[in-house]
């Protein structure tokens, strides 16, 4: 886990991979979306530089970030559909789902004509 307050101080474009804590009392959002109090999981986040804004005590600090997780292709393809729906996981999820739905109607259909094209024709 890697201390927000380490990424705001170190210099140029920091490289995080995992969780980022985050102390309570303080408002952060990631590329302009609010995150809820807690840990931060970058897992959820695509692949590249993402702005972290931080509002604690009166203060806004912004920093660019540069996320590098070693994501499986689901896990990316996920991220990538969250990001297009601007985080909308609803959306996205709803998606999938249709996504998933024409993948295995595909199967059946393919399937069947599978079928009917071995079945011998009546004479």
């Amino acid at each position: 886990m890697t201390p927000i307050k380490k990424l705001i101080s170190s210099p140029g474009t920091p490289t995080v991979a995992g969780k980022i804590t985050v102390p309570s009392g303080e408002e952060v959002s990631i590329d302009g979306q609010s995150i809820p109090s807690g840990p931060i999981d970058t897992v959820d986040l695509t692949n590249g530089t993402h702005t972290i804004t931080i509002k604690a005590n009166g203060r806004t600090i912004t920093k660019t970030i540069n996320v590098q997780n070693a994501l499986n292709p689901i896990q990316d393809f996920r991220n990538e559909v969250l990001a297009a729906y601007h985080g909308n996981k609803a959306v996205a999820v709803a998606l999938l789902g249709a996504l998933a739905a024409v993948v295995i109607a595909s199967i059946f259909v393919l399937r069947r004509l599978w079928i009917l094209r071995r079945q011998k024709p009546l004479k």
